[in-house]
């Protein structure tokens, strides 16, 4: 099997899912052998353990497996530490499946590594939890035991607690399935956009009218169609720029002008611009105002005709100061 066949189809899962069915796709790809386990340093399997074919994963709250980061990793240090791994954590459902709860990229690469068994620590669930209680208690275990832990992103900490079931999360993602947002596949939607910079989202979203965010994505999204990302900082900052606008101290430029003249700067020139293109110069503690101020530099300032007074009344709202103005003016 191809590694793209076999990575793809990866990607693809969802839902429960068995911890040995996700190896053997692995280890089934054309000369995985020789490329990646004949230059790892063999391990002697565990002594006595859980049987990795009795272990299920719920991919629902667990973060993304991206293999070929798991794969550089083994090879990096020259293969499975059964010392560094320690044990795996296990939620033993009231049906008697066992789910890793914790644990699940290092039973991935024990698995890989040639092990059948693994260590583990055991949670039986009260039995008189519903199946998907079940699985919101162990996304709420894992959201305390990586909520504390700089490697998990807040991408991954967000989808575990949508799993959860918290009703801030689920409040969060309302708004991202409204602005067709996505981040760790938790949005079903084929044509939501993946959101790069997820906690600067978190932070700064709710200052915002639904609405605005929703407009700026869908200018993002009709103007960068090839790929299914976007850049947050440009998100928020298109959308201060949308909210500004529509301040009656402003001049009122129509969404359907503004969209157009991005297009158009977007696509002059030899190559088409990325949205990075709107992000720099930026003012340290102010992106989404040094994005307002990016767009107008870069173009959207032939909209305003009136000798620099509409554009200095823009930048008034919001809330860039002359000298901040003057700092950024040099650094174009």
């Amino acid at each position: 099997m191809k590694k793209s066949e076999a990575f793809g189809r990866i990607n693809a899962m969802s839902g429960v899912v068995k911890l040995k069915d996700i190896i053997t796709l692995i280890t089934s790809i054309d000369n995985f052998q020789y490329d990646t386990l004949d230059k790892l340093n063999p391990v002697d399997d565990y002594p006595e353990g859980t049987p990795i074919s009795d272990i299920y994963v719920d991919l629902s709250y667990q973060r993304k497996l991206i293999l070929q980061q798991l794969i550089n990793r083994l090879t990096k240090y020259g293969g499975f530490s059964k010392e560094a791994a320690g044990h795996i954590d296990l939620a033993r459902r009231k049906d008697g499946r066992l789910f890793v709860w914790d644990g699940f990229h290092r039973a991935i690469m024990g698995g890989i590594a040639g092990c059948t068994k693994l260590p583990a620590s055991f949670y039986t669930h009260n039995k008189s939890l519903t199946p998907s209680e079940e699985q919101q208690k162990e996304a709420n275990l894992f959201e305390v035991r990586n909520g504390l832990a700089a490697k998990v992103s807040a991408g991954a900490l967000f989808k575990s607690r949508v799993t959860g079931r918290r009703p801030d999360a689920l409040k969060t993602l309302d708004v991202m399935k409204a602005c067709k947002l996505n981040v760790e596949g938790i949005n079903p939607d084929p044509d939501a956009y993946d959101l790069g910079g997820f906690a600067f989202f978190l932070k700064h979203y709710d200052k915002y009218e639904v609405s605005s965010i929703s407009e700026a994505s869908n200018m993002i999204r009709k103007i960068w169609h090839e790929k299914k990302n976007m850049s947050v900082t440009l998100l928020i900052g298109l959308t201060q720029f949308l909210d500004a606008n529509d301040k009656p101290a402003t001049l009122t430029l129509s969404r359907l002008d503004i969209l157009d003249k991005l297009t158009d700067i977007v696509n002059s020139g030899r190559s088409k611009k990325n949205q990075q293109h709107f992000l720099r110069p930026i003012l340290n503690g102010k992106s989404a105002v040094s994005v307002c101020y990016n767009l107008c530099a870069k173009g959207l300032d032939e909209l305003y005709n009136d000798n620099g007074q509409e554009l200095k009344t823009f930048f008034d709202a919001v809330g860039l100061e002359e000298d901040e103005i003057d700092m950024l003016d040099r650094e174009q």
